[in-house]
């Protein structure tokens, strides 16, 4: 067994009976989550693993963060009375899913020492690391909702020649008929091994990647999940292996460890518990025109990019959201030299003709898009047109053999800046640049009161471009695992004042950092770069005070700080900004500044105020029923209307320009949720929304809620746009859909009568399912609280499926992530010292727990057509609730006089008090216009 592991965790064990003491230094966010570790290799026992929890001030096995020492080395403490048990620890990130752990020395991480100093000089060097001398442990990322899908880093088809050098049982796999491929996802290897020596002589692995970065001597780590199979009773959940790439020939040698370490029984990558030698394989023969050679991308695109490699006349490209990788072939380029028509292979022998438009933002940045529709067949002209394209979609690439760039590759800061961070409690960021190197900056993550440090990143900067009086940078953080790189967006105000926001992993077009970026300004204090400036200015005093919370939210998407002294707007003096940035300004004073609310009965209704007159309102108002939205409908697809501000702006205004309805309701969908989440959702025609990939067990942990509000954001834009629009005319409702809801189509992948898949789940594996209903609920209230900020002056939650439950199973799911939801936005709302807003809850068909509803805190209750009025009330008596609903949508079928005597009797049977009429469900597509039109005056001639 591994002795030192061991022997540190009965020390732990010792320790943690000691006490603690308290953390003065905090772990990145990246660093932190549930990991496990190897423990032992007995034969007789197999590989046992152990958890290891990292939370942002501790890792308890080992010790409490006291100091950190430059980017990656940690002084861990543990206190008991006057005694001290202090190590030394360098952590290094590897990709989401593992972090490395390396001492000084096997003894180093099983004892510790009493002397701070002492610890310090027992820290690892980079040296003892490049050399392999320090002892090293790994932690792997248990699945879950924070660990990634990793990209593997060999690609193609490989003939394979295999050798188990286990002495009990050893095996040769040789042959033309041993195979490696990567289909269907590039995050897994295939190793198709026949020939072999041992029984069965024939056996397939799959090795799911989870990390790789270079190693020694010119060759690579990479780590893999190993679920396999049973190595001499021992079977190890995690393996290690090196491998090299001869780029000559295109041979990979690759050599595995015999356990989860990256040391036991592993050299080199022909040294190995395991070994595989992979010869590529000949290709199929690609179409003649690709190879005539009259076709090249430009000399400037040529080498190493995050996820493109370009040489000559082909391009591989890794989709990391797809896991295809796609070698393409230039046919032809246009004579602007920006668009090239291109041949595509998949790793699956998937083909086809596409375009490509490529731009150079900087000698370190590419930007490209590929055509929206490929084809079999070689249709330049339709596949190269502008309808093929759409301007705001990027892929953002940075170069990793990055070249010394000019002025434009220095970050678009000098100096200071320091701003307070938006939804943050009492947090404080500030941003300066590197004195030596230009191409630096660092960032930091402070308590506005006591100055104690949070966080600090350093960031590299590739290069940056402006498109209209945005400025985008690219950079590559520098203080986690390498291949991280993050876009921002800023605008500037005066020479002083600027705003910063993130702009997602492709430099995301449609994001304002004016409305929801951080304000920075320029500290006053003179900051130069001389002898007595250092290059990481010292921490300020701490305080004993910490954050009662995960760090996680206190860095959130914006906090990111800007000087736009070289690369910003200039302006010939501080008072005269230009045309465009006062168009800027503009947006920022009036963001604050809503038209006064001309009508609010419909808001004072579900206050339980009494308005003038009943106020009235129909689901899905804004839609398929309207001539001018079909007639809107063919120049624009469903999708691109909801993630288009301004058209889904339009969309909002054209029920409330054609009748006198008393509120507007935003024009998107609750599925924007799961998309925000990485779930691929698409709009067909007759058929509805359809989720082609539907959530399964298996792909649970790939849901990313990271930065899913951030996705979210072209919502909140169209919201205060809307705003504007309106003038004050009527309210503007924001919605989502309920937790159970979105679970039901994510895992259906689409609408069900039965939701038979997405109920297993509630009875077959109820945890799995309350996780997600968690997940689902956490990004429900930072939606819609942020719906708010931008503007939404009422929230509807749609829990649409409802029905399809019994009252135990939505008591246990549905009930509790509804009252989170309520509970949670009035509390947020009140941190953010924003105004409260009514809430209408609509579980469709839910009528067995209307009364458990109406103390949920809903300030009103949405009820469908099935429910009899009276039913409602006698249910609801004494609660206080408003009620909104219920003619049925087909009631709008009948004649005028039959419709009208309908919506009294309904107002008769609910009463004028804290009522609010509605459908009770969406209008559908094929009503009359003129029936609603009914409805609505209907309505307001009812004397209350």
């Amino acid at each position: 067994m591994n002795t030192y592991v061991k022997v540190t965790l009965v020390s732990a064990a010792l320790l943690s009976l000691w006490g603690h003491s308290d953390a003065v230094c905090y772990f990145p966010q990246q660093f932190q989550g549930e990991f496990v570790m190897q423990t032992t290799t007995n034969l007789g026992t197999g590989i046992q693993y152990t958890t290891v929890n990292v939370t942002s001030m501790s890792i308890p096995i080992w010790g409490n963060c006291h100091k950190r020492k430059g980017n990656n080395n940690f002084i861990l403490m543990l206190n008991y009375r006057e005694t001290s048990c202090i190590r030394c620890l360098h952590l290094k990130l590897r990709s989401a899913n593992v972090l490395q752990v390396f001492a000084l020395n096997q003894e180093s991480i099983s004892k510790c020492y009493t002397n701070e100093d002492l610890a310090e000089k027992n820290c690892p060097s980079e040296e003892s690391l490049a050399n392999r001398e320090a002892a090293e442990i790994l932690l792997f990322k248990k699945n879950g909702l924070f660990t990634r899908k990793e990209y593997c880093p060999i690609d193609g088809k490989y003939s394979i020649t295999y050798t188990s050098n286990n002495p009990s049982q050893p095996n040769d796999c040789t042959g033309y008929d041993s195979i490696l491929d990567s289909c269907p996802s590039g995050s897994i290897l295939n190793f198709r091994l026949r020939g072999c020596t041992a029984t069965p002589n024939a056996f397939d692995l799959k090795f799911e990647c989870m990390a790789s970065w270079k190693g020694p001597n010119n060759e690579n780590y990479l780590i893999f999940a190993d679920n396999n199979r049973q190595i001499g009773g021992q079977k190890p959940k995690y393996r290690c292996a090196l491998f090299n790439h001869e780029y000559r020939t295109g041979d990979i040698h690759m050599a595995l460890s015999r356990d989860s370490t990256c040391t036991s029984d592993l050299l080199n990558s022909t040294h190995g518990f395991e070994t595989f030698s992979l010869t590529p394989r000949q290709e199929n023969p690609w179409p003649a025109e690709t190879s005539f050679g009259t076709c090249t991308f430009p000399k400037w695109m040529h080498g190493n990019w995050e996820h493109v490699r370009v040489d000559y006349d082909t391009m591989i490209y890794r989709d990391h959201s797809s896991f295809k990788t796609y070698t393409i072939k230039c046919v032809g380029v246009q004579e602007d030299g920006s668009r090239y028509l291109i041949f595509s292979r998949t790793q699956c022998d998937e083909e086809r003709y596409n375009c490509m438009r490529i731009v150079k933002r900087s000698n370190n940045i590419l930007e490209f898009q590929l055509g929206s529709k490929a084809s079999t067949t070689k249709d330049v002209f339709g596949l190269c047109s502008d309808d093929n394209f759409q301007d705001d979609s990027w892929i953002t690439q940075g170069r990793t053999d990055a070249v010394e760039e000019a002025s434009s590759g220095r970050c678009p800061i000098s100096g200071e800046y320091v701003g307070v961070i938006p939804d943050g409690e009492d947090l404080c960021a500030k941003l300066w640049s590197d004195c030596d190197t230009s191409e630096l900056m660092y960032y930091q993550v402070s308590h506005c009161k006591t100055n104690e440090v949070y966080e600090e990143r350093e960031y590299r900067c590739l290069g940056h471009w402006r498109e209209s009086e945005f400025l985008y940078t690219y950079t590559q953080r520098r203080d986690v695992a390498a291949g991280t790189y993050e876009c921002f967006v800023g605008v500037k105000i005066s020479n002083r004042e600027i705003y910063i926001k993130e702009a997602g992993e492709h430099c995301q077009r449609h994001i304002d950092p004016l409305h929801y970026g951080m304000q920075l300004n320029k500290t006053n204090s003179v900051y130069t770069c001389n002898s007595s400036t250092p290059r990481n200015p010292p921490r300020t005093s701490t305080s004993p005070r910490r954050p009662t919370v995960s760090m996680v939210p206190t860095v959130r998407s914006t906090t990111k700080v800007w000087n736009f002294d070289t690369a910003g707007a200039e302006t010939k003096n501080n008072d005269n900004a230009s045309s465009a940035i006062k168009v800027v300004i503009k947006l920022r004073e009036t963001m604050s500044a809503f038209p006064p609310l001309k009508n609010d009965r419909l808001l004072r209704a579900a206050r339980g105020e009494v308005p003038d007159k009943l106020p009235v309102w129909v689901m899905r108002q804004a839609g398929r029923y309207l001539p001018e939205f079909m007639e809107f409908r063919k120049d624009h697809s469903f999708f691109e209307i909801c993630q288009t501000p301004q058209l889904a702006c339009e969309v909002t205004l054209m029920p409330i320009k054609r009748y006198d309805l008393d509120a507007a309701i935003i024009f998107s969908d609750i599925l924007v949720i799961p998309q925000a989440l990485g779930m691929v959702v698409e709009m067909k025609a007759g058929i509805g929304p359809v989720l082609p990939e539907p959530l399964t067990l298996e792909n649970f942990h790939e849901l990313n809620k990271t930065g899913a509000v951030d996705r979210l954001k072209y919502v909140g834009e169209a919201i205060t746009l809307t705003r504007h629009k309106l003038d004050g005319k009527v309210p503007l409702f924001g919605f989502s859909g309920a937790p159970w809801t979105l679970m039901g189509y994510m895992i259906e992948g689409g609408g069900s009568k039965t939701l038979s898949k997405a109920k297993k789940w509630l009875y077959a594996y109820p945890k799995i399912a309350h996780k997600l209903l968690e997940l689902l609920t956490e990004v429900i209230i930072d939606y819609v609280v942020m719906q708010v900020e931008a503007g939404a002056q009422i929230l509807q939650i749609f829990d649409s499926n409802a029905d399809l439950l019994n009252k135990e199973l939505y008591t246990k799911f549905g009930l509790p992530y509804l009252k989170k939801i309520r509970d949670s936005v009035r509390l947020k709302l009140n941190q953010k010292k924003l105004e409260q807003v009514p809430m209408v809850l609509f579980a469709k068909g839910a009528h067995y727990c209307l009364a458990e509803q109406a103390d949920l805190g809903y300030e009103v209750l949405g009820v469908d057509w099935t429910l009899e009025p009276q039913v409602v009330r006698t249910l609801l008596k004494g609660k206080n609730v408003t009620v909104q609903g219920n003619l049925d949508p087909c009631a709008l079928y009948a004649p005028k006089e039959e419709l009208i005597a309908l919506v009294h009797k309904m107002v008769e049977e609910f009463g004028s008090q804290r009522y609010i009429v509605n459908l009770g469900h969406g209008i559908y597509p094929d009503a009359p216009t003129e029936s609603l039109q009914t409805l609505v005056e209907t309505v307001h001639n009812i004397t209350i």
